[in-house]
């Protein structure tokens, strides 16, 4: 957009017309929100059994940003009480929403943990090392990151933490 701006931009505008890779929750909204003025998009994916799966949730963590730095622990905390969910307890194998999806004793699915501050990541990237094995890191193929070290590098099931106290503005 910005170069098409420009005064001697001649670059034609182009839009997406299909989405393959998200949900239908993600891609109708994704449609809707930044396609509906192009007709919207193809739901490549909208097949009737993936309507019925359960594909995104909110956990609300009511907790406050540590004033010397930029994390809020108790995101920490209720992060790694579900990594220990997943990856000890192996929670996929018995939550029906996550089997829905496939995964079972020979499907793991892979993980993910995105969070928008650097330093709420190294909180994480340390609490990760100190609590899990190399080879359950590895058999979750575990990345935690920032949006930009998580570019190219998609996982069954992401974490975003936002790090972010309810009470700011």
């Amino acid at each position: 957009d910005f170069i098409r701006a420009l005064p001697d931009g001649k670059v034609p505008k182009t839009t997406l017309d299909e989405h393959f890779r998200s949900y239908p929750q993600l891609a109708s909204f994704t449609s809707r929100e930044f396609y509906a003025d192009d007709g919207g998009l193809h739901l490549m994916k909208e097949v009737p059994k993936n309507f019925e799966l359960e594909c995104f949730g909110c956990i609300e963590v009511r907790g406050e940003r540590d004033p010397d730095l930029k994390l809020i622990q108790t995101e920490v905390d209720e992060l790694m009480r579900w990594l220990k969910k997943l990856i000890k307890q192996r929670h996929f194998q018995h939550e029906p929403a996550l089997r829905a999806h496939g995964f079972d004793q020979s499907r793991t699915p892979t993980l993910g943990v995105i969070s928008f501050l650097r330093e709420q990541r190294n909180a994480i990237l340390e609490a990760v090392a100190d609590e899990f094995s190399p080879a359950e890191l590895e058999s979750f193929q575990l990345l935690v990151g920032t949006p930009e070290e998580f570019q190219g590098n998609e996982r069954d099931i992401i974490f975003i933490t936002l790090g972010r106290a309810g009470t700011e503005t």
